[in-house]
């Protein structure tokens, strides 16, 4: 039985194809774009959850962040945002523990 999924990053260029993050990633930090990145991620993958939520399906979602997105004073609030505006219903319980976590990666990213 499929529990959860991971939202991967694919760019697809008309004259290249399609490009794996290896390719961009390190443009994307370089010019801080991963920032925005990052953050359209976040706001696509908590919609696909919800899509599948409504559908009857229940699937959690991994989201990778970059060390420079996890490093903003902002992430929490953005992450909230994104699940309060596009993400599944959860438990009232499942905010705070993501939170957590975010303050635990953000402390290792900043370090």
């Amino acid at each position: 039985m499929l529990r959860g999924v991971e939202a991967l990053l694919r760019w697809q260029r008309p004259e290249r194809g399609l490009l794996l993050p290896d390719v961009f990633i390190g443009v994307a930090e370089e010019s801080e774009l991963i920032v925005s990145i990052g953050d359209w991620v976040l706001r696509k993958a908590c919609r696909q959850a919800r899509a599948w939520q409504d559908g009857g399906l229940q699937r959690r979602i991994a989201v990778n962040g970059s060390p420079m997105q996890l490093r903003q004073r902002s992430i929490i609030e953005k992450v909230a945002a994104a699940l309060h505006d596009h993400g599944p219903v959860g438990t009232p319980d499942d905010l705070p523990r993501h939170a957590q976590a975010l303050r635990e990666a953000r402390a290792v990213a900043s370090a």
